[in-house]
């Protein structure tokens, strides 16, 4: 999870501790910060200030690797949610001013930019990764959004392998799919908005954003297994406006080989 599901993690753990004390969990939220390094030139700002190999043989993508940055211990995580390359840095708390501080002095060279979080879901959009609380929630399963490959139903019990099991067997009622609205400008839309077909609504939005890189408005939204066709008709309201829009055949609309985050 990421670092704003802290409580929500951190409940869920103590709650399934195993009876006899063989697991503890002690809570370290509050004793580091998370630093996000993204882009194409990320590792190559980070090995301005580290003596550690973070070349692609010996820190790939989805590994953790311990090393220091300028004078600070990091744990770092190969990881992005961008479609960039990327790096989560993981450094103890009286350490971030130093860091943060270090990486923007070394990162004048290449054009360094603060993001905030609306860059970071115009991005997600753009790279078709599903947003917990968004597309991800109970009332829609992984099979539903196209997440079935991270459901390891070869593995050993564990919590709801039963029912996921039952899941796949009956097939999915509903696909998570990215419309795309050519405007030729950023339009607001709102999220739960009507996915409309032949005049019928048949789904809701549950993310909207511009894509900066592909230059139009998608929305992801869920609609029926067998509405989804991509020489469909559709449609999606928003704050009284219809617009025309295309569903588009893959969801990944940037980078779809994902030769930028493994690079």
């Amino acid at each position: 999870m990421g670092t704003a599901f802290g409580l929500r993690v951190s409940w869920w753990l103590k709650n399934h501790l195993p009876p006899d004390n063989s697991v503890t969990v002690k809570e370290v939220t509050s004793a580091y910060a998370a630093v996000n390094v993204i882009g194409p030139k990320s590792r190559q700002l980070l090995q301005k200030l580290t003596k550690a190999d973070i070349g692609n043989e010996n820190f790939a993508f989805g590994t953790c690797k311990e090393f220091t940055i300028a004078y600070a211990p990091v744990m770092s995580f190969r990881v992005t949610y961008v479609g960039e390359l990327g790096y989560e840095l993981y450094v103890p708390a009286e350490f971030a001013a130093h860091v943060y501080e270090s990486l923007w002095e070394a990162g004048q060279s290449f054009g360094i930019k603060n993001a905030g979080y609306r860059t970071i879901a115009s991005m997600h959009l753009e790279k078709g990764y599903a947003d917990w609380g968004s597309e991800l929630t109970p009332e829609y399963t992984p099979f539903d959004a196209g997440l079935g490959f991270c459901v390891a139903l070869n593995k050993a019990d564990f919590i709801g392998k039963q029912a996921l099991t039952r899941i796949k067997a009956a097939g999915s009622k509903w696909k998570l799919c990215s419309f795309t609205i050519d405007a030729g400008r950023p339009l607001m839309l709102q999220g739960s908005a009507p996915i409309i077909h032949q005049g019928e609504v048949i789904g809701t939005t549950t993310s909207s954003g511009y894509g900066h890189t592909v230059k139009k408005n998608i929305c992801y939204g869920y609609i029926p297994v067998e509405k989804a066709d991509p020489d469909g008709v559709y449609e999606i309201e928003s704050y009284k406006e219809v617009y025309p829009a295309t569903l588009e055949p893959s969801r990944v609309l940037y980078d779809p080989e994902r030769r930028r985050i493994l690079m």
